[in-house]
């Protein structure tokens, strides 16, 4: 995230990482909230990153809430479920980020959908799983998929470490 933030130059770009459940919308929200706490407590000039979340848990005063603050552009980076998705439109996303890959092909299609609008390039990546080779699969046989698969080279052992245990491998459109 702090090599996209540094990368986007254009203060309007936005990214959308989709999660499969609200509880891993949830565990990444706070999980990014407690890194940069630990790095505010720690007076490093680290990642300032603005972010909310949009998930079936919260309430529809909430998620509409925070739909507004990312159609301002006061959150650069939406966390979101598949709530709500179909008739949205995000005309400054650049970068899709799938944290959980999607249990269909169709859903698949629709989150990348969400970028490279209008003839604008854009970027999509994937985190799988063992478990989701299969279905992965089927998106590379249905043509939806044109980019390069790259396996990550073992643990991170750095000060974040794994987000999660099994998290190797990312597709990038």
């Amino acid at each position: 995230l702090s090599k996209w933030q540094n990368e986007k130059n254009d203060t309007s770009s936005q990214m959308l990482i989709f999660c499969n459940t609200f509880r891993s919308c949830s565990f990444l929200s706070t999980f990014l909230r407690d890194q940069l706490s630990s790095q505010k407590n720690d007076k490093e000039d680290g990642l300032k990153l603005r972010y909310t979340s949009l998930h079936g848990g919260q309430d529809p005063k909430t998620r509409e809430r925070n739909l507004k603050r990312f159609d301002r552009n006061e959150c650069s980076i939406l966390l979101r479920t598949d709530v709500a998705m179909r008739g949205l439109d995000y005309p400054n996303v650049t970068d899709v980020v799938m944290f959980d890959f999607p249990y269909d092909a169709t859903t698949y299609i629709h989150r990348v959908g969400r970028t490279a609008r209008a003839g604008t390039k854009g970027k999509v990546t994937s985190f799988l799983t063992n478990k989701d080779k299969s279905l992965f699969r089927q998106v590379q046989d249905r043509g939806n998929f044109n980019g390069t698969l790259y396996k990550a080279s073992g643990r991170n052992k750095g000060r974040s470490g794994n987000v999660r245990k099994g998290r190797r491998r990312t597709a990038q459109k």
